[in-house]
């Protein structure tokens, strides 16, 4: 492999970046989705989006070293799964919302921790 290390920090930094830029997008759709339930004519849809997004962020949160972000999507996920298991309560929705609200505040926070690019992986804001 002839890459640099330095090289190979600047790689990951970028990756890290993106990631959390993307991770803006999904959790965004995360919250539209859980706003749209109890209005969707189709509130599994919504559902099903939302869980599917959660998922992506816990692992991209694990893989790129922000266990924090993975933890919040992952409550996220187990949160709308159990409302979907419920059928769907409305009333039941809470915990879901709740979660959603400390997902949008662990990304915010691990935004404003920018720049760490040159951060080993284990000490970023939020990693493991």
């Amino acid at each position: 492999m002839d890459e640099q290390p330095d090289d190979f920090e600047a790689l990951l930094a970028g990756m890290r970046e993106q990631f959390l830029d993307t991770s803006a997008d999904r959790v965004g759709t995360i919250a539209r989705e859980a706003s749209r339930l109890a209005v969707s004519p189709d509130p599994s849809s919504s559902l099903a989006v939302l869980i599917r997004e959660a998922h992506t962020l816990k692992g991209g949160g694990a893989t790129f070293g922000f266990a924090s972000l993975g933890d919040a999507g992952g409550r996220v996920e187990q949160a709308g799964k159990a409302l979907a298991a419920s059928g769907l309560p409305l009333d039941a929705v809470e915990p879901l919302h709740r979660a959603v609200s400390e997902l949008q505040a662990v990304l915010d926070g691990l935004r404003r921790a920018r720049p760490f690019s040159r951060q080993p992986v284990n000490d970023l804001p939020g990693g493991s």
